[in-house]
């Protein structure tokens, strides 16, 4: 039920944050009751060096000319650090990870039917938003949970079929950046697991060159061909 509040961005219920914020508290004063399932061993160091990036990410925030696209520092430095927070319980197994996949698996349906019912925000003229309240964090958050799933689900039917799912979502978003993310990611959970460690390197380096070029070269064609600018940045 808590990963299924997620997918609010948006602030509701007079809340000065946005809902999923509040809702990643929660999932973390969950895990602070449970006791942790996992040893992080060899990736203890992952924690200061999480505190360090948090610091350096505020400093240059802090300092940044402000933006009217950019959020105050100060939220996006309380976002990040719940997400690093976030990492860590999931990390030592106080939150049960398939859970938590199936309550965001069915957030994201609810979205999306609920986007193509009327019922969700539309702020980009028919791109899958709904209450994402952005085209391009929905497509994000589509690419990234279809790959997470990905790792949980084991018959080859399911996961054709869930490949095609987000396929479709992540392109009824129209978030270029990520339908290049979730092609490069499918293609290196199919590819890798068959390849030696340099194969793996090679297929790396192929994925980097082979995203670089579509967005030099193709990032404006077809359906995208009124689009300005590139994906670099993002």
């Amino acid at each position: 039920m808590l990963f299924f509040g997620l997918i609010f961005e948006g602030s509701m219920f007079g809340l000065p944050i946005p809902l999923n914020q509040v809702v990643i508290v929660g999932i973390v004063l969950l895990a602070i009751t449970r006791r942790p399932q996992v040893e992080l061993g060899r990736l203890q160091p992952l924690v200061p060096l999480l505190v360090i990036g948090l610091l350096y990410v505020g400093m240059i925030s802090m300092f940044a000319d402000p933006s009217e696209f950019a959020f105050d520092w100060k939220r996006r430095l309380i976002r990040l650090g719940l997400t690093a927070v976030l990492l860590m319980v999931l990390a030592t197994g106080r939150i049960d990870f398939r859970s938590g996949l199936a309550g965001l698996g069915v957030g994201m349906l609810f979205n999306a039917f609920a986007f193509y019912s009327g019922f969700a925000p539309d702020y980009y003229g028919g791109y899958l938003s709904g209450f994402f309240e952005d085209k391009n964090v929905a497509g994000m958050a589509y690419a990234v949970f279809g790959v997470l799933m990905l790792a949980v689900v084991e018959r080859r039917w399911a996961r054709v079929l869930l490949v095609l799912v987000i396929g479709v979502l992540v392109w009824e978003t129209g978030s270029r950046t990520s339908i290049a993310a979730l092609a490069a990611g499918v293609g290196w959970i199919v590819l890798a697991p068959k390849l030696s460690v340099l194969g793996r390197w090679l297929l790396g380096i192929a994925i980097v060159i082979g995203v670089a070029q579509v967005a030099e070269d193709y990032s404006q064609i077809g359906v995208f061909s009124d689009r300005e600018g590139s994906d670099l940045l993002r």
